[in-house]
């Protein structure tokens, strides 16, 4: 009996230090997520620092297995806009930098044929309104812009931020007119040439067009108006005279204030005479119990 009994202690203890060691591994392994995830935005290992910057060195640690053009353009945009205000595994995100409304790098080399074959992998926004009637002949003109007019925003995905500048510029010229779709093709593989043999480019330098606008969005018109029946009409003058719960109510007229107050009156002193009637027929009843059992 002894022998059974030490052993099971020993069975005991050896349970009860698992359990600890578990325990603390987890808790262990618990605070580390937590540490990895502070400062996360949502998604898929997104990362925010303090002061609105990612730090320098996760920024360095993220890109450092990324393919060779997205890397070498996000640090091109490093030095020239300091760290993105959000990191994830596969991106960098700066807001309000410069011109832009939005920079996103990506770690995706996205195929592009024109003017000639490169790989797309930065996408920059601008606030812009495009009218309804230019969006096909920007999207004739290059398929990389990207058009939200219910924003009242214009991105285009390049495989660097000079070549994104030179599409926006020769949009904004097919849109006011300066240029056709074909002459801006044209113009388009003429800057690329010229700033490939290192010769001037104006149109890739800066933006021609005032970016820091007002009233770009266009957020429709409305084309399903208000059709009530007459019997919804008189079901809803019902539910505000009942003032039911999720009714839509509205200021009612002095008449209409005058009929409530008068049926919660109504109400009120019928309630309180039900109340008191009750109350005065326990009471008897009560009287009577205790005359009956007491001999009061």
């Amino acid at each position: 009996m002894i022998r059974i009994r030490r052993f099971s202690l020993a069975i005991g203890s050896t349970f009860i230090f698992g359990v600890v060691i578990a325990n603390a591994v987890f808790m262990s392994s618990a605070t580390a997520a937590g540490k990895k995830s502070e400062g996360n935005t949502g998604g898929e290992g997104i990362f925010s620092g303090t002061g609105g910057k990612v730090d320098k060195k996760t920024v360095e640690k993220i890109i450092s297995g990324w393919k060779d053009q997205p890397k070498k353009v996000a640090r091109q945009l490093i030095e020239k806009y300091g760290p993105p205000d959000a990191a994830g595994q596969r991106h960098l995100i700066w807001y309000d930098n410069g011109p832009w409304v939005e920079t996103k790098v990506v770690n995706q080399e996205i195929f592009h044929y024109f003017p000639k074959k490169h790989r797309d992998v930065v996408t920059q926004t601008v606030k812009y309104e495009v009218p309804a009637d230019k969006v096909d002949e920007l999207i004739e003109f290059d398929e990389s812009l990207i058009i939200d007019r219910t924003k009242g925003e214009l991105s285009v995905m390049c495989h660097n931020e000079r070549m994104n500048t030179l599409a926006l510029n020769l949009a904004d010229d097919i849109v006011k007119g300066k240029r056709s779709v074909q002459e801006a093709r044209k113009t388009f593989a003429e800057q690329v040439q010229a700033a490939v043999k290192g010769q001037p480019a104006p149109l890739t330098q800066e933006l021609r067009f005032d970016t820091k606008v007002a009233g770009t969005a266009a957020p429709g018109e409305p084309i399903m108006g208000k059709e009530v029946t007459q019997k919804e009409e008189e079901e809803e003058k019902r539910i505000k005279m009942e003032g039911r719960e999720g009714a839509i109510l509205e200021k009612p007229d002095k008449s209409t204030v005058k009929k409530l107050q008068t049926k919660n009156r109504d109400t009120d002193q019928r309630t309180e005479y039900r109340d008191t009637e009750y109350q005065q027929k326990e009471e008897k009843k009560e009287k009577g119990f205790f005359e009956r059992t007491f001999d009061f």
